[in-house]
């Protein structure tokens, strides 16, 4: 068994159920009506009748992950989490509960309304974490949906003068060239941002993509990235940190200055019950997701056949304990599998020379 515990997990919160873009790679609002959330934590196939948490709720659940579960980490997320009024209340109140890292992850179109109407960010926010895929402008609006880049820019290059600023992009195969990767690293230096991280690409058969080979055509896996990179830099020297339970992150230096981090998902960890799912996504047992309506799981595509609770509910019927009891077990019982082969194989998919994958 694992010597993990629930305190080694972040809880992934959904601050906010929809989104203001609509990104083509995403499986959130950009295929789903009003009746089906786009937070990031919730993949169910049904309304959320309960509807959101209000804070108080929110905070209640989070107090008692703390203090029954140890945990001391919160990532923020949506939707879009900056739609919620009160988010940075959210934040500040959590951290003074006892949550030492707290960030939250944002497409950044109200950063500048945000930070012109406070005057900064909350208080206790450690990290602000931006997704942006492309520094050109056309390229933007064909992503999202429409979205505005010189709305994100202006947010990042303010926000990074006052807190750590991280940039997340989605790595697509047609966009590793290395002149690409050379140039977009260099914009977001020039943003005044300490980090950029590139997450690799999710499947999301849920998502009703007519093109199946999409995720085939365009998904890297980190040797191809490290190959790359180390041949922009040479002296590029990357390892692997510990920043999340079940998935690695491999990080550098480079000679600029700037962090270079790829989130990989080659290896996760996995419990019994993921054998049985009818989707295998590429996360395995990473987060305990918290939906907007309270739903508690450690699966990132749950469908209603994977373990999970309502927390609103655990709290009135007096068995979150034993709930929170439940999903330490799941964590002390995961093992470390090779998640990209057996995900190939379950859907039936292929990626060119999937060996270097499997090292």
């Amino acid at each position: 068994m694992n010597k993990e515990t629930l305190a080694d997990t972040t809880a992934r919160v959904a601050l906010w159920p929809y989104c203001n873009l609509f990104c083509n790679y995403c499986g959130g609002s950009s295929y789903r009506n009003d009746a089906f959330p786009a937070a990031m934590e919730d993949f169910r196939k049904a309304p959320m009748h309960e509807g959101n948490l209000s804070s108080d709720d929110l905070l209640t659940i989070l107090r008692q992950l703390h203090e029954q579960g140890g945990m001391t980490k919160m990532r923020g997320t949506g939707g879009e989490p900056l739609l919620r009024h009160d988010w940075d209340k959210i934040i500040t109140e959590i951290s003074e509960m006892g949550y030492k890292e707290v960030d939250i992850t944002t497409n950044g179109i109200l950063l500048t309304t945000y930070l012109e109407k406070n005057g900064g960010l909350p208080k206790g926010l450690n990290v602000l974490k931006v997704s942006l895929d492309t520094c050109d402008p056309d390229s933007f609006r064909e992503i999202t949906g429409g979205g505005d880049l010189h709305k994100v820019l202006e947010g990042i290059r303010a926000s990074s003068q006052l807190i750590y600023t991280r940039i997340n992009r989605v790595l697509l195969r047609s966009e590793m060239t290395p002149s690409e990767m050379e140039r977009f690293i260099d914009f977001c230096q020039g943003l005044g941002v300490k980090q950029v991280q590139y997450l690799d690409l999710v499947h999301y058969p849920n998502l009703d993509r007519s093109d199946k080979s999409f995720w085939e055509r365009e998904f890297v896996a980190y040797p191809e990235f490290q190959t790359t990179v180390t041949q922009l830099y040479p002296k590029a020297n990357f390892h692997t940190t510990r920043d999340q339970f079940g998935v690695a992150f491999h990080r550098a230096l480079l000679p600029n200055g700037l962090v270079l981090s790829f989130k990989d998902s080659r290896y996760t960890m996995r419990d019994s019950e993921c054998w049985d799912c009818p989707i295998f996504c590429q996360e395995g047992r990473c987060l305990v997701r918290v939906a907007t309506d309270g739903n508690i799981t450690l699966c990132p595509d749950y469908q209603g056949e994977l373990p999970s609770f309502n927390a609103r509910q655990a709290l009135q019927d007096h068995s979150f304990q034993d709930r929170v009891q439940e999903l330490q077990t799941i964590i002390e019982r995961s093992e470390k599998v090779r998640t990209i082969e057996l995900f190939t194989h379950k859907h039936n998919l292929e990626l060119p020379a999937i060996h270097q994958y499997e090292n």
